[in-house]
């Protein structure tokens, strides 16, 4: 991670392509994009390459998972709460991991600022599935939001 952030500077080179949303893109000098979900790039030579999730996302992504699979998920606060019932529950561990990504923060460079909290309030959720007991705070409803799923077919095929 440390050698990720010393060459930070020298990442390969991004531009925008041609198109009307050119202006709205901003090139950092660490070579992350900050553009619009779906707008199209250039990544070191490669058209149309697409922005992917910071290390510090998916390692807290990965982490959150083999947490909830472990069944060591919020603790304290789950501990000695058997919650497998959500394994057996599409729904209940959907709404887990929407919380979790709804919840989930990271800055400009793609850090992660606040994955406890994030786990804290998906194990909320989960101790008022199992028990029935209201978490403090309600939750919003951005927090509990089901977004829409990609599409049946990847926009991106890897033939392409």
């Amino acid at each position: 991670m440390e050698a990720a952030r010393a060459n930070a500077g020298t990442g390969p080179a991004i531009s925008p392509s041609a198109s009307p949303l050119a202006p709205a893109f901003s090139f950092e000098k660490d070579g992350l994009s900050r553009t619009p979900r779906g707008s199209s790039l250039t990544i070191g030579g490669r058209k149309d390459a697409m922005p992917r999730l910071s290390e510090s996302v998916s390692g807290a992504l990965r982490t959150f998972s083999f947490w909830i699979a472990n069944r060591s998920v919020g603790h304290p606060l789950l501990d000695g709460i058997d919650y497998s019932c959500i394994f057996e529950e599409p729904s209940a561990l959907e709404q887990v991991y929407a919380i979790y990504a709804n919840v989930l923060e990271f800055d400009e460079s793609g850090q992660v600022i606040n994955a406890r909290h994030a786990e804290r309030r998906a194990a909320q959720y989960i101790l008022s599935y199992v028990t029935g007991r209201r978490p403090e705070p309600e939750f919003e409803g951005w927090e509990v939001a089901l977004h829409a799923p990609p599409p049946k077919i990847d926009a991106k095929s890897k033939s392409a």
